[in-house]
C-alpha cells in the first residue's frame, strides 16, 4: 500500500484549521467578541479549500468521509476537554463507534 503524503498533508491541514475555526465558534459564543467571528471565517476558509483539495486528491466516498467522522470527534474532545461540555455515556458510545468505523470504511480488513 503506497501512502499518499499530500493527501495526509492536506487532511493534517483540515483537521487544523478546522479545529481552531471550531475553537473561535464557541469562543465567539462566549464572548460575543466579533473578533473570533472574523477569525473563525478566515479559518474555515482554508478548512473549505483543503477539505475541497481531499475530495479532488482522495475522493468523496472515503477520504472525506472519514475526514469528517475525525473532525466529529475532534470537536466533541475539544468542547468536552476545553469547554467543560458534558457528553453523556451513549454519546461517547457514539463516538467510540465512530472510531471504530474509520478501519472499516477504510476496508482495513478486507482481503482481496
Amino acid at each position: 500500500m503506497k501512502i499518499n503524503w499530500l493527501l495526509i498533508g492536506i487532511i493534517a491541514v483540515n483537521l487544523i484549521f478546522s479545529t481552531l475555526g471550531d475553537i473561535c465558534a464557541k469562543l465567539w459564543g462566549i464572548t460575543n467578541h466579533q473578533k473570533w467571528l472574523y477569525i473563525g471565517l478566515a479559518l474555515n476558509l482554508v478548512t473549505i479549500l483543503a477539505f475541497m483539495g481531499i475530495v479532488r486528491t482522495g475522493g468523496l466516498a472515503i477520504a472525506a468521509t472519514i475526514v469528517l467522522i475525525i473532525t466529529i470527534i475532534i470537536g466533541v474532545i475539544v468542547g468536552h476537554f476545553v469547554f467543560g461540555e458534558s457528553i453523556f455515556f451513549i454519546q461517547w458510545v457514539g463516538i467510540v463507534l465512530g472510531l471504530i468505523a474509520i478501519p472499516l470504511i477504510l476496508g482495513i480488513f478486507y482481503r482481496t
